[in-house]
């Protein structure tokens, strides 16, 4: 399985202008450890020791639509408001 870090809604303002010029004069560099690193399976979020658990339990999660069309099937329904009652466990 391939694997793809989507960046577009990144965070930059995190960042301080002086940390920023030190990353983007270093940005080839960067890239290429990046490349290297993720094409290795080296960079911890891609090569979790629990990622596998995590594929198979992802597998089997449902979509809200797929979540509510079983509910429907089984004759449940969004509770009404005040209906859900919420429990301190000390």
């Amino acid at each position: 399985m391939p694997h793809s870090l989507e960046w577009s809604r990144a965070y930059t303002a995190r960042l301080s202008e002086s940390d920023a010029a030190g990353c983007e004069a270093r940005s080839a560099e960067l890239a290429q450890r990046l490349a290297r690193e993720t094409a290795a399976g080296e960079l911890p979020f891609l090569s979790m020791p629990y990622r596998a658990k995590l594929e198979v339990e992802r597998e089997r999660l449902l979509s809200p639509y797929e979540l509510r069309r079983r509910a429907e099937e089984f004759g449940m329904r969004e509770p009404r408001p005040g209906q859900v009652r919420r429990m301190e466990i000390h």
